[in-house]
């Protein structure tokens, strides 16, 4: 999946969503250059919150909150990671699988 394509799906969840009470925060990798990252996000417009992950000490890792909720330890990013309202993280949902479990949440109310 191109990186583009992440972002297009997130503002898509929005649209869908967001009367839901679906808030879709994200986290970009640190990347050491947090100029570039607001820019990316400000070109593109995207309608979230994103936050710049922190350098971590960890070796291979794309910052701390991601090595906190053990996420996207892999080299892509095929995956998506949704936090319930209870603080249950549901990690590695593919694209086609998102709005299948978006829904199943917002069913049970988690």
């Amino acid at each position: 999946m191109r990186i583009r394509d992440y972002w297009r799906i997130m503002k898509v969840v929005v649209k869908e969503y967001g009367d839901d009470g679906v808030v879709v925060l994200g986290i970009h990798e640190y990347t050491g250059d947090g100029d570039a990252v607001r820019k990316f996000i400000a070109d593109e417009g995207i309608p979230y919150r994103v936050a710049i992950d922190e350098k971590s000490d960890v070796p291979g890792s794309r910052g701390k909150t991601f090595d906190a909720y053990g996420i996207f330890r892999l080299q892509n990013l095929a995956g998506y990671t949704i936090i319930d309202r209870e603080g249950k993280v549901h990690q590695d949902i593919g694209v086609f699988d998102l709005e299948k479990k978006i829904e199943e949440l917002l069913q049970y109310g988690v």
